[in-house]
């Protein structure tokens, strides 16, 4: 079959706009509720390289290199297999996205696709070596840079419910970021996080948006408040006993100079809460929900004081040195939880 460069440029635009209709762009909010698209920040979720690229439409991708090019002796319907088990779906999407020319396609099936027993590390996201990906990309030198730019749009990490995650990201999983707290030690803010792109455990992943508090810090700052947090933090989660009225750390992420730590979004603090609700409480049900959270806080502090525990069964206590109705948060009409470190 003859080079026909028109169908595949048809396929590898229907491609692209199937891939671009799954890109999120965030959605950035500040302290006077303006809003603001980072459209450079663009990112796709985890999971759409693989949903949109399936053995069928690579086998119609294949098809159009080996028509191209005769020395490719190999079935487009071998070669779609060979990518879906090597997982390159994302190194395809990000030369789709990019624009590649069938010459660079080409070249990537025979020095990637093709080959017999290679290295995974060859295809390994990102590629940091623009000589390497000039390389393999038939030596086109501006298809190395447009796949170098783009192919962080679909590296966004994805968050693991208490683990530490760390990484040179460029793009963060975020659809929206509210600012809605400030101090010395960096800015919280409420964000919401994007499916597939938050791990419960290891076989459970958020399948919705979901959303939480993420509270920032500036790692060249002069202070270790973030290490100081991330180390009390990692303490409480470890600890063999557990006290609902402890706000819960869900895991951290750091890149450039940013670490951020994930926890459950509150409603408010203490502080915002009775100056809300300034009369004392008069029924019965009233009074005994505010007894049980006074009993809740109380029990929270002599958690901390008197019942840790290390992996290791050695007894330690925390304590918050600026216990303060601003440093309490609420949570819902009946729970209180402290603490805000």
């Amino acid at each position: 079959m003859a080079r026909d460069v028109e169908s595949f440029q048809s396929l590898r635009g229907s491609l692209s706009r199937s891939l671009r209709q799954e890109a999120h762009i965030p959605v950035i909010i500040d302290e006077r509720n303006v809003m603001t698209e980072k459209n450079e920040q663009r990112f796709f979720p985890a999971g759409t390289a693989t949903k949109i690229l399936t053995i069928n439409k690579l086998e119609r991708l294949f098809t159009q290199v080996t028509a191209a090019d005769p020395t490719i002796e190999l079935q487009p319907r071998w070669l779609a297999q060979k990518a879906d088990r090597r997982e390159l779906h994302v190194f395809l999407a990000t030369l789709i996205i990019s624009n590649c020319n069938l010459d660079v396609l080409e070249s990537f099936t025979q020095k990637i696709v093709a080959q017999g027993t290679v290295g995974h590390s060859l295809w390994n996201l990102p590629i940091e070596g623009l000589v390497y990906l000039k390389n393999i990309l038939g030596g086109d030198e501006v298809a190395a840079d447009d796949f170098h730019r783009h192919q962080y749009d679909f590296l966004a990490p994805v968050i693991e419910k208490n683990n530490e995650i760390k990484g040179n990201f460029q793009r963060l999983p975020f659809l929206s970021e509210v600012l809605i707290g400030e101090g010395s030690f960096g800015k919280i803010y409420k964000v919401v996080i994007s499916p597939n792109h938050f791990r419960f455990d290891s076989s459970s992943i958020n399948d919705r948006e979901l959303t939480l508090a993420r509270k920032q810090f500036l790692l060249e700052a002069d202070t270790h408040a973030h290490e100081n947090e991330r180390k009390v933090l990692l303490d409480i989660v470890r600890n063999s006993k557990k006290s609902i009225n402890i706000m819960e750390g869900w895991g951290s992420l750091e890149f450039g100079s940013t670490f951020s730590l994930f926890m459950p979004l509150a409603i408010c603090d203490l502080q915002q809460f009775m100056e809300r609700n300034p009369s004392p409480p008069t029924l019965p049900k009233e009074k005994a929900v505010f007894v049980e959270r006074a009993i809740g806080l109380a029990g929270a502090i002599v958690f901390l004081h008197e019942e840790l525990e290390s992996p290791v069964y050695e007894k330690f206590s925390c304590f918050h040195m600026d216990l303060k109705p601003q440093n309490i948060l609420v949570v819902n009409d009946e729970v209180t939880e402290a603490i805000r470190f």
